[in-house]
């Protein structure tokens, strides 16, 4: 028993005498109670009123203030920014020349321009390591020759799925034309001699629009058979042509619709071959249909 009361009085001893307790203490600057717990000589509860105090001791008495407290304010100015053009607003101090600190930040920066290789517009260049400083965008940078030609060298020789090869054919279009409509979109058709029928691109919708408005054009199907052909390694593949039309005068046209650059895919050739073949042993005429017969 003797020694585990000693043992307590020493423990007692070791925390009152070890470890310093907090010491309750006023700042200086707003009078506001607050604990010193390390007891090593603060004078001020925060930062700031230790900033207020110093300022106002040592440097400028103003510091801290705003809006109508401080002196040097001009009130609210319609001024505008030297950066972005807005009004400066409440931020009308002594020499204000910007909105706000970005602003001020942004001119200080003295950005220099660019001029974009793909539209010539000038641009400041954004940060961004991906971004190369020759383009004012990823539009711009995607369209460019140069980026056309390493995204084609890239899948070179690889077997790509369908969707990627649509993709790449949107990208290797070299018309404007193609560019502006072949980035085709699914739906349907309400037509007074077929129906409502579905397109597979914007191509076929004009055509489809355009032989509405033919007074020579009878009726027409959309993809209305199969053709079987050879490809190049001897193997048999089907073969759809998009129309065929009924014309007034009783003659019928086998139509294609493909894009200019297409016309000289060697896959491309065997399905026109195959599908010139079909319409000569039926009596019919084939015709490929690209930009110009459609007029875009």
């Amino acid at each position: 028993m003797v020694g585990r009361h000693l043992l307590n009085m020493a423990f007692c001893v070791f925390i009152s005498g070890g470890c310093r307790m907090a010491k309750v203490k006023f700042c200086e600057w707003c009078n506001a109670e607050f604990e010193d717990k390390h007891r090593d000589g603060k004078r001020f509860c925060c930062r700031s009123c230790a900033s207020f105090y110093r300022n106002a001791k040592y440097g400028n008495p103003q510091s801290g203030k705003t809006g109508e407290l401080n002196p040097n304010w001009k009130g609210v100015s319609s001024q505008p920014c030297e950066w972005c053009g807005e009004p400066i607003g409440k931020n009308a101090y002594a020499g204000g020349r910007f909105c706000g600190r970005t602003c001020k930040g942004m001119a200080q920066r003295k950005p220099v321009l660019y001029v974009c290789e793909g539209c010539g517009k000038e641009f400041v260049p954004k940060v961004n390591k991906h971004m190369p400083r020759r383009f004012c965008s990823r539009l711009c940078y995607g369209r460019h020759p140069d980026t056309l030609r390493r995204s084609s060298e890239v899948h070179k020789g690889r077997k790509l799925s369908e969707s990627q090869i649509q993709q790449m054919s949107i990208r290797n279009t070299t018309s404007g034309n193609e560019k502006r409509y072949s980035r085709g979109r699914k739906g349907h058709h309400d037509s007074p001699k077929a129906g409502n029928i579905f397109y597979r691109s914007s191509y076929e919708r004009i055509a489809y629009q355009r032989l509405d408005n033919d007074k020579a054009v009878a009726a027409y199907r959309p993809e209305p058979f199969t053709i079987k052909y050879q490809n190049a390694e001897g193997k048999t593949r089907r073969y759809r042509p998009d129309i065929l039309i009924n014309m007034v005068d009783g003659s019928i046209v086998l139509v294609e619709i493909k894009p200019e650059w297409q016309i000289g895919n060697p896959k491309n050739k065997l399905k026109f071959e195959a599908g010139k073949q079909y319409a000569a042993r039926k009596g019919w005429v084939f015709e490929v249909w690209t930009e110009k017969e459609l007029g875009i």
